[in-house]
C-alpha cells in the first residue's frame, strides 16, 4: 500500500472525527464513522472491556497494578 494512500485515509479518517464530534451524533457518542486507514490495513477495532470498581481504594489498586504490568513489558 502506497504511504501516500495511507496518509490520505488516515487525513480523512481525522477530519471525519473532527465532523462527526461536532455533529448531534458525535455529542452522543453515537455513529461514529468507520476508519477508512483501518479499513486499508484491515485491522479490526479493539473490543473495550466496561470494568466497575466498589471504591475508590479498588479503582487505585487496579490502576497500580496495570501500571506496573505496563512497567515490566507484560501488558
Amino acid at each position: 500500500m502506497p504511504l501516500n494512500t495511507l496518509l490520505l485515509a488516515g487525513i480523512s479518517d481525522h477530519l471525519a472525527t473532527a465532523n462527526w464530534l461536532n455533529s448531534k451524533e458525535g455529542q452522543e457518542g453515537t455513529n461514529r464513522p468507520e476508519s477508512i486507514l483501518m479499513k486499508l490495513l484491515e485491522i479490526e477495532p479493539a473490543e473495550k472491556e466496561n470494568v466497575a470498581f466498589e471504591s475508590g481504594e479498588d479503582f487505585e489498586r487496579t490502576r497500580n497494578e496495570m501500571l506496573e504490568e505496563m512497567k515490566r513489558g507484560e501488558n
